[in-house]
């Protein structure tokens, strides 16, 4: 990777979360990048598909309803999926505690 695409990359997928168990944080994280790739990719596909077929559109919201989500939503996708999988893990957690 360049250098610069591998510093967007690196902080485009950073997080504070930290799963205690070292395989599923690092699975966690794999699969969220994995998914929010395809997806990004899928939608920025759909994006050029639609301006090829469609023609430079210069109205905004064409260019607000598809580019914008092609680009944060798999940043939100990742956050979501790693949250899923801590607060899984956090519930689990909980209930193999002993009671004081």
């Amino acid at each position: 990777m360049n250098g610069k695409i591998k510093l967007f990359y690196k902080w485009y997928f950073r997080d504070n979360i930290v799963i205690p168990y070292p395989k599923f944080d690092e699975r966690s994280k794999r699969l969220g990048k994995t998914i929010s790739i395809v997806f990004g990719l899928g939608w920025l596909g759909l994006f050029t598909s639609l301006t090829i077929i469609k023609g430079v559109s210069s109205d905004p919201r064409f260019w607000f309803v598809f580019l914008l989500p092609g680009i944060i939503g798999p940043w939100i996708q990742y956050r979501f999926i790693r949250i899923s999988f801590w607060a899984v893990i956090k519930i689990i957690d909980g209930f193999g505690k002993p009671k004081k």
